[in-house]
């Protein structure tokens, strides 16, 4: 059985615009999986408390009554497919989204780059499901380490910080520069943060962490006269006599483009919407 949610029992325990929007939504029905069930993975199953559960019915599923935990599980899993599919980034593991259009004009692109981005969590509060959303900076670095020496740094000074490069199967690895070596082509010593071994690399698909004091410290050998620092607090709105106001604006700014780009959500017989106006909180 469907049910909808409006959100009319929600009581506004708070006295503050924040950053907690209400969701509402119809909830279509939800089918327990038989373990045996191949695809298991696939992008209509999310996986909770050690079964599969899908929107889709199969031989052999039983229909089940959703919890709010389930609903949110699911909902999650909806809103970053969809989010992938309209053309957004999201880092892996984290649930911080970026869109490439919505890079900040700065000079040294082939260093770094960094984009207007936010992170989202689904909470439930009162029983109610809300989606939580926040600003957030995304630096991405563009230059290999194979670029640094190639610009002028001192191979000798390209070692002991982190670093990311590809693995085998194209998924991203993260390591440790142990040092980086030039002889008849450049090489770099890293250490697999997985294993923690030490393998050897090609300089040109190893890249620095995007980490605003390394992008920094990788300015000064290149005596590049930027203070990425100060630029990173400014955009972060740190340094502003407005902070609160400027980062609601720019929550709401994100919301509303969801609004316009992302939702609604339709998959099965589910529907989910987003309200654009913020629930009220009190400190």
């Amino acid at each position: 059985m469907s049910t909808v949610n409006e959100n009319k029992f929600f009581s506004y325990i708070y006295d503050k615009f924040g950053n907690l929007f209400p969701l509402s939504y119809k909830i279509g029905k939800l089918y327990k999986k038989l373990m045996s069930t191949s695809n298991k993975g696939d992008e209509k199953t999310i996986y909770f408390n050690g079964n599969y559960f899908s929107y889709e019915w199969e031989e052999g599923s039983q229909e089940i009554q959703p919890t709010l935990e389930m609903i949110k599980r699911m909902v999650t899993n909806q809103l970053i497919l969809k989010i992938k599919s309209v053309g957004y980034q999201i880092i892996k593991k984290k649930y911080i989204i970026y869109s490439e259009q919505d890079i900040i004009n700065l000079p040294h692109n082939d260093i770094f780059s960094i984009f207007d981005g936010f992170e989202f969590r689904f909470m439930i509060i009162n029983n109610a499901l809300l989606l939580c959303v926040n600003p957030h900076l995304v630096i991405k670095t563009n230059c290999s380490i194979k670029y640094l020496i190639e610009q002028g740094i001192n191979p000798d000074k390209l070692k002991d910080f982190s670093v990311r490069y590809k693995g085998g199967n194209g998924g991203q690895i993260d390591g440790y520069l142990v040092e980086t070596i030039t002889d008849e082509e450049s090489l770099c010593r890293v250490r697999d943060h997985r294993e923690f071994k030490v393998g050897t690399l090609p300089a040109d698909v190893v890249f620095p962490e995007p980490r605003a004091e390394l992008i920094q410290h990788l300015l000064n050998l290149l005596r590049r006269n930027f203070d990425l620092i100060a630029k990173q607090r400014e955009l972060s709105f740190l340094d502003s006599k407005t902070a609160s106001k400027d980062r609601f604006r720019k929550t709401l700014e994100i919301v509303n483009a969801l609004k316009k780009n992302v939702f609604p959500l339709n998959f099965g017989d589910w529907e989910i919407n987003l309200e654009t106006t913020p629930i009220v909180i009190k400190l």
